[in-house]
């Protein structure tokens, strides 16, 4: 602010040194014009020292929440894994995550590859299969059937060597979104003049598992700044408005 008063101290200065004395009317025209040219530049100089202000202040600007995934949740989002039960060799496929809407269940497949190494035939094997503690309607198939709706399976005798195919499908807790926040943003310049909104967003989900892709779709105002927070961390996001609405997608959750 204090440059601001300098500069308009020095455009008073210099207009009433270089200001002839003239005819009041004519006067009068030239200081309506000088006050014209000073509001523009004023403006464009507040416009530029909020945009200098938010960069200081403000989050990097982002469409996309992209989290760093910790080594040891690298298994729950699907990598191939090995286990062996009752002499049986399992492998397990990537997890497919189905499409997510805001509120509902998201939907998982996985095939499961059940594999015998012995050299004689395992009769009637019972094995318990690995999945997310908040995993619910449990779905296990062979063959087009289902053989179960929880982790514990039991599949017809294997001959040796032989692999079979199960597939797996359950879902976990929905994605949520709540609004904890709205505000204007009174504490810069640009607030000040123009009064900006802001709102603040927090989506979430209870699973175990890393959710990608999840598309966010809020209703909002032309020129309302959002700020998201995921998991704790806050970020403006850079988002498609149109018809009262603002759209982004969260590319890891």
């Amino acid at each position: 602010m204090e440059e601001i008063a300098n500069i308009i101290s020095i455009w008073i200065f210099y207009t009433n040194m270089l200001r002839a004395p003239v005819n009041p009317e004519k006067r009068r025209s030239a200081l309506k014009k000088e006050v014209i040219m000073f509001s523009i530049v004023l403006l464009s100089m507040l416009a530029f020292l909020n945009l200098i202000d938010s960069y200081n202040s403000q989050p990097l600007i982002t469409g996309y929440a992209v989290l760093d995934v910790p080594a040891e949740t690298e298994e729950a989002m699907g990598v191939m894994q090995e286990q062996t039960q009752e002499g049986l060799a399992l492998s397990y496929e990537a997890l497919e995550q189905g499409e997510i809407v805001i509120g509902q269940p998201v939907k998982w497949e996985q095939r499961i590859e059940v594999h015998n190494p012995l050299e004689n035939i395992i009769a009637d094997p019972i094995f318990q299969l690995e999945l997310p503690l908040d995993a619910s309607n449990i779905n296990i198939f062979f063959n087009g059937d289902k053989i179960s709706d929880d982790m514990v399976v039991l599949i017809p005798s294997i001959e040796a060597g032989e692999t079979l195919e199960l597939m797996l499908s359950f879902e976990t807790s929905p994605v949520m979104v709540e609004i904890i926040e709205e505000f204007s943003e009174s504490d810069s310049l640009f607030g000040k003049l123009f009064n900006q909104p802001v709102k603040k967003i927090r989506i979430w989900h209870d699973s175990s598992l890393k959710y990608t892709n999840i598309p966010v779709e809020i209703d909002s105002h032309l020129g309302e700044r959002l700020i998201g927070e995921y998991e704790g961390v806050q970020e403006m996001v850079d988002t498609d408005y149109s018809d009262g609405k603002s759209r982004w997608v969260i590319a890891r959750l």
